[in-house]
């Protein structure tokens, strides 16, 4: 972090995975995601009001409400905490293709198509880097 800031330049990318798309085949089926890079100017927040503001939309945005339901940072954590903001100058996106309905089953096979979104063991939906699932830690449910 400290190296970007030196720079001022930035390249960020984020891959959002929504969910399993299983076919009749292991060849045919597929994840659904939306992935997005972005080059842009990076600044460090050095602003303690600011900093502590994006911090409480970070929490909240993994879980809604938790920035309220905790204490506020102390002075070590703050000094120990990097917030960068990147201007965008430029980015891509792309989205997985192919369908996210599944057609009804149509053959006599055990298991049928399915569409699958990350949930997790609470029933609430979540989203999740790219990193490989544990597990158990998600269900699914035909659509």
């Amino acid at each position: 972090m400290k190296s970007i800031v030196e720079r001022g330049e930035a390249c960020v990318s984020m891959t959002l995975f929504e969910g399993l798309r299983l076919a009749r085949s292991g060849f045919e089926s597929s994840i659904t995601y939306r992935s997005v890079v972005v080059f842009g100017t990076a600044t460090l927040v050095s602003d303690d009001v600011e900093k502590a503001r994006v911090l409480d939309l970070f929490v909240d945005a993994v879980l809604p409400g938790r920035a309220s339901e905790v204490r506020a940072m102390n002075d070590a954590e703050r000094r120990l905490t990097m917030v960068v903001a990147v201007a965008i100058d430029e980015a891509s996106a792309k989205l997985s293709s192919g369908r996210r309905t599944i057609p009804t089953r149509t053959s006599t096979y055990r298991c049928g198509p399915e569409w699958c979104p990350p949930e997790s063991t609470t029933g609430r939906r979540f989203l999740t880097p790219t990193a490989p699932w544990p597990p158990g830690r998600y269900r699914c449910r035909r659509r």
